[in-house]
């Protein structure tokens, strides 16, 4: 048995949807989980609440705002 690379679909789709959920829990102080694109906020959500997003086809770079503390990113080849 022995893996293998599937091969490339021959359709590409222009564009996707992006679902993105805040699912954190109670905390001392609410605020919102801001999200941004490749530099550009595209959601603001409140605890418990989520978004659907359509995203271009091409590279995408999450970031979510820091809090308290860190770095959060997650990188989608769409």
């Amino acid at each position: 048995m022995s893996a293998e690379t599937p091969p490339a679909p021959e359709e590409v789709a222009e564009s996707a949807t992006l679902v993105v959920m805040n699912i954190s829990g109670p905390t001392l102080v609410s605020s919102n989980q801001d999200i941004s694109d490749n530099g550009s906020e595209i959601a603001s959500l409140p605890r418990l609440t989520y978004k659907t997003l359509p995203i271009g086809a091409g590279h995408h770079e999450f970031r979510f705002k820091a809090f308290p503390q860190g770095k959060r990113v997650a990188t989608l080849e769409a």
